[in-house]
């Protein structure tokens, strides 16, 4: 089976992709997020490994935008935690970095550690192990990534420091998208986007369905329309199945409340 992910191997995405799908796959690598949704539209693979969520820094945006834009569905998840190093060339260490590369989730994720050196400059690069890769490839002792201790060991990096994320409980969640989306008795978690109307007590009527069913919300995300200013769309996620009466009932009335409502997927919660 073909799956993609996003960067370099040794990425986070890499690592996740390994977890969820450990058996008789082809992983191919993308160089961006848009990529991944691109090439399994057009059925280049059958299975995309994106992050959607981490718990420092909330939400990865450009993924949420990309679902709105792409006919796909989550089926599955995936929760991997995260701990960053800063990673150097043999004959570098902390006194001599000027420049750190890293993607941008990895630095915000890394905000302490990296305003405790505020000589050092902090560039955002498409993807930790690419970031890593790079770093490598120019041998410079001045120029560091942060990046996973399996990048280290894939592109023959000294670990600088350990541990450099902010938080010990970093872990991010992953999710695997397919053109279609398979009836599964195990799913307990159903995701939604809602479009709604900008008038007062929208959000509140159509919200007030799935508590009038029984069924409970885990997660709640807003997500501005570009080109509708102060128009929003939610993500929301409740437990359930599509196959549960209590849930095809609630949805059949959010549906007659809202402007749009798309299922973005049932899966088998991870958590």
């Amino acid at each position: 089976m073909k799956i993609g992910y996003q960067g370099v191997w040794g990425s986070f995405s890499s690592q996740a992709l390994c977890a969820m799908y450990p058996c008789d796959t082809e992983p191919i690598a993308y160089r961006t997020f848009a990529d991944v949704f691109a090439a399994l539209t057009e059925g280049a693979i059958e299975i995309g490994i994106l992050p959607i969520e981490n718990s420092s820094t909330g939400t990865v945006n450009e993924v949420y935008d990309l679902l709105t834009r792409h006919p796909l569905y989550i089926v599955r998840e995936y929760f991997l935690p995260i701990s960053h190093c800063l990673l150097g060339t043999e004959n570098a260490d902390e006194a001599g970095i000027t420049t750190v590369l890293s993607h941008g989730q990895a630095i915000e994720q890394s905000s302490s550690y990296l305003a405790a050196h505020p000589h050092w400059q902090a560039i955002h690069h498409l993807n930790t192990a690419a970031a890593a890769k790079l770093v490598a490839d120019k041998k410079d002792p001045s120029v560091a990534a942060i990046a996973s201790k399996m990048t280290a060991e894939l592109y023959g990096l000294k670990i600088l420091r350990e541990n450099v994320q902010n938080s010990s409980c970093n872990t991010t969640r992953f999710v695997a998208l397919s053109r279609s989306l398979p009836a599964s008795e195990e799913a307990d978690t159903v995701s939604l986007c809602l479009k709604l109307s900008h008038k007062s007590g929208s959000l509140y009527s159509a919200l007030s369905f799935f508590f009038s069913y029984g069924l409970n919300l885990t997660k709640i995300q807003s997500r501005p329309l570009p080109d509708e200013p102060w128009n929003y769309l939610f993500f929301v996620d409740v437990s359930g199945n599509l196959q549960d009466e209590n849930v095809k009932n609630a949805l059949h009335s959010v549906h007659t409340a809202i402007s749009e409502l798309r299922i973005l997927g049932c899966y088998a919660s991870a958590i």
